[in-house]
């Protein structure tokens, strides 16, 4: 009898310590998993993060080649690339525009002024302008003041909205570049007017309006 009870405390004892071992092993496992899961998450946070530093990178770049142009009252923008580029000649400027930002200004705003009007074209350019503007959220916040059209050029005014220059010229660049009526191979010019909280465009109709 005593033997039996012996063996049977015996037994309870080795399925106590099984059991607790279990159960020790159980809540391992558990923390473990939830140190994986944990892991996992962070590891995939941060990829994201990751991701979003490789975004910003970009968006810097951008940002750096707007930023390559001196600060200047005048300059030439062309939609095909999205690239500032100064008239000083420290970044090439189109083979049809002058390396003198008061020459170029002055030569196109006469060559603007002297032209006729193709009122099939202006009318249409006149409205697409317009629309654009108004449709496209990252232009919206600045109106248009007016907007005038010939045979070659447009003359374009918006309000700056204490924005720089740059950055909306930037901005229209990328989005006339993306429209189906406004030829790739055109450039643009513009000039600040912080006094009147203006910007002004003379905006060719292709890569040929401001040649004489």
């Amino acid at each position: 009898m005593n033997k039996l009870l012996v063996s049977l405390l015996l037994a309870s004892c080795a399925t106590n310590v099984y059991l607790l071992m279990f159960t020790e092993s159980s809540i391992k496992y558990d923390n473990l998993t939830r140190q994986l899961e944990s892991t996992q998450m962070k590891l995939e946070a941060s990829q994201e993060s990751l991701a979003l530093v490789r975004v910003k990178n970009l968006e810097l770049e951008k940002v750096l080649q707007v930023n390559k142009q001196k600060s200047s009252p005048s300059h030439t923008l062309s939609s095909t690339d999205s690239r500032l580029q100064d008239l000083t000649g420290i970044d090439q400027p189109p083979s049809n525009l002058r390396n003198n930002k008061t020459d170029t200004w002055t030569i196109i705003e006469e060559q603007y002024l002297e032209q006729g009007i193709d009122n099939d074209w202006a009318n249409q350019q006149e409205q697409h302008l317009l629309e654009l503007f108004h449709q496209t959220p990252q232009l919206a916040d600045h109106p248009v003041q007016q907007v005038h059209c010939r045979t070659t050029i447009c003359k374009l005014s918006v309000n700056s909205n204490q924005t720089s220059s740059s950055a909306i010229a930037s901005k229209l660049a990328q989005y006339l570049g993306d429209t189906s009526w406004h030829d790739p191979e055109a450039t643009f010019v513009f000039e600040h007017h912080a006094n009147q909280g203006t910007i002004d465009f003379y905006i060719g109709r292709d890569g040929d309006s401001f040649k004489r």
